[in-house]
């Protein structure tokens, strides 16, 4: 369908230079470093998604961003990628997809083969974003959705294999409720030799304050406090704090452990773990709320705890908190830094705060 199909080079970054890119790009990261080194052209770039309707919608969060750039400190960042082709799994309530997609002008193809191929035998793309979240799909017992992230994943990589070659992917979040097909997912980008990026879309919601660690800032301890009522949402508070954590001095090193707390047993691990409630009650003064706040209204808490390997720990408080500064101590001097994170479609005064998370660093 389209013409002029120019195809780029299997471009790979380290994680670490992908975050120093300018511009502070988050899902154009691939593009900051495609301008770099071919600045004759943009990336050309296939979506493909499971449902794109309401604004709330994470393809509507992710894709436009893509297609119309970001907002950052009062300054307007224009995309540096093309969105060339899209497909959408349940297209018939996609309503807003299509009005979108007609409006610029992008093709919504029938098949993920055709959308990597621009209706060609071969890939025709520079790069790849899966967003297998949101539409109506059943859930198991314990509330997973049955995303067909897998399902949508192993069609682009069949498109790879064919054309013996690939191109970067950014999955919205986790890979699959499945250990086995998530395994073979990461293992399939190792075999294949290409990126395989993930993450919530949260970390880029409008920030207030509007902030971004330096690459190799000194943490001592973090906690996030947001709403997580259920694995999903549990995804997204801990990767809005692995986007600030990962800016750490030495950079990311991997993690030794993970483990998560629910019920009572919560508040009494908070009790041990001074630093943890210190953190915690800095959200709370911050919003001139009583004592014990969270304790008392929450009825469901939890925590997740992570340990990465050089000792320097991630917390996160699960309840519905709004965020705040929160004071830390490090060397003897005592730091604040925080933020918010607030969905919507752009920094406007009509933007309702839907999913608010807080971030809170220990320096």
């Amino acid at each position: 369908m389209a013409e002029n199909h120019r195809m780029g080079s299997n471009l790979l970054f380290a994680r670490r230079e992908m975050l120093g890119m300018s511009g502070k790009a988050a899902l154009a990261g691939i593009a900051a470093g495609a301008v770099s080194h071919a600045a004759e052209r943009r990336p050309r770039i296939a979506c493909v998604v499971t449902y794109w309707a309401a604004p709330g919608s994470h393809a509507d969060w992710i894709i436009t961003k893509l297609l119309d750039g970001y907002w950052w400190q009062g300054a307007h960042t224009p995309s540096r990628v093309d969105v060339v082709s899209v497909y959408i799994h349940q297209l018939q309530e996609s309503e807003l997809g299509r009005r979108v997609c007609k409006s610029k002008g992008i093709p919504i193809f029938n098949t993920v083969s055709e959308a990597l191929t621009l209706g060609g035998k071969e890939l025709a793309v520079d790069g790849v974003v899966l967003v297998g979240e949101h539409g109506i799909y059943h859930s198991n017992l314990k509330g997973q959705k049955y995303y067909p992230r897998w399902w949508l994943y192993q069609q682009i990589i069949r498109v790879f294999e064919q054309s013996k070659r690939s191109v970067p992917v950014f999955n919205d979040k986790h890979l699959s409720t499945s250990w086995d097909e998530a395994k073979w997912m990461f293992d399939k980008s190792r075999e294949l030799d290409f990126p395989l990026y993930g993450g919530s879309s949260i970390p880029f919601y409008y920030r207030k304050p509007e902030i971004e660690l330096d690459i190799d800032t000194p943490i001592k301890a973090s906690v996030v406090a947001g709403g997580a009522g259920d694995e999903g949402s549990l995804f997204h508070c801990v990767d809005v704090l692995q986007s600030f954590v990962e800016r750490r001095r030495g950079g990311e090193t991997g993690i030794a452990a993970v483990q998560c707390i629910q019920g009572p047993e919560t508040w009494k691990w908070t009790d041990r773990n001074p630093w943890a409630g210190n953190l915690l009650d800095a959200v709370r003064t911050s919003f001139d709320l009583k004592p014990r706040h969270f304790q008392e209204t929450v009825r469901e808490p939890g925590v997740c705890i992570v340990d990465y390997r050089e000792g320097r720990k991630r917390r996160y408080i699960r309840s519905w908190v709004w965020g705040g500064p929160t004071p830390a101590t490090s060397k003897g001097v005592r730091t604040r830094r925080s933020s918010r994170c607030l969905a919507g479609p752009g920094p406007t005064p009509s933007t309702t705060p839907r999913t608010p998370t807080s971030t809170g660093l220990s320096r």
